[in-house]
């Protein structure tokens, strides 16, 4: 499926996707914030993508994709995650480099690319940061993934899913031994200064981790 959009038009497809997930319908600002720009080359984007049909726009109500342009933005989701998987896997790209690079290799959109990758790869369900991929109907596998505040003390939990991709946090996670997978245990938690104390089962190391960190952690109980 060949999208006729530029890059900067995919991208902002594919960021009216991620915050339509989460919001609905999705304002302006949110995705001027979002894009990194001004609210005014945010409208003129909003024109010039509801021009090509893959967008509706209504004054006060904000921006929803449309069924045409939901199927492009979840084709751009599924090459992202795949070529991270490929970067990260056959590559030897640490988790937090393939994201950049996948931002790029994203938009080579050859027929039956995707495809010919997602076998190669032996159909992964989520990426390394364990966002799951979408299949060549762009269905997204199920998940049951919950975040901390959750859980109750002495719970044992594991690591399914990093929502803030940013390399920083990624590095962050990586000098703790944290990552995909990593079994930990919640010891304690601090409501006043909303702090979790956890522990490391396999190598025994406790961590405090705060809020922020916390929130931006996908985990499945055990």
């Amino acid at each position: 499926m060949h999208s006729g959009l530029s890059i900067i038009e995919e991208n902002y497809l594919k960021a009216i996707y991620k915050l339509q997930q989460m919001d609905g319908r999705v304002s302006t600002n949110e995705l001027a914030s979002e894009m990194g720009t001004s609210a005014a080359s945010a409208t003129d984007m909003i024109k010039k993508l509801s021009n090509k049909a893959v967008i509706q726009y209504e004054k006060y109500y904000g921006v929803q994709l449309t069924t045409y342009g939901a199927n492009l933005a979840i084709q751009l989701v599924r090459r992202h995650r795949l070529w991270e998987v490929f970067l990260h896997d056959k590559l030897g790209y640490s988790w937090e480099k393939v994201h950049d690079l996948a931002e790029e290799l994203e938009h080579v959109n050859i027929h039956d690319l995707a495809d010919r990758l997602d076998a190669y790869l032996g159909h992964p369900k989520s990426d390394p940061h364990g966002d799951p991929i979408p299949d060549g109907s762009g269905q997204l596998p199920k998940t049951d993934y919950i975040k901390i505040d959750e859980l109750r003390e002495r719970d044992s939990f594991e690591i399914k899913g990093i929502v803030d991709s940013d390399a920083k946090f990624l590095n962050y996670l990586t000098e703790r031994n944290l990552g995909i997978g990593c079994k930990l245990r919640l010891i304690s938690i601090d409501a006043y200064a909303e702090t979790y104390e956890v522990l490391i089962e396999a190598t025994h190391q406790s961590l405090v981790w705060t809020k922020r960190i916390a929130q931006n952690i996908l985990i499945k109980k055990t």
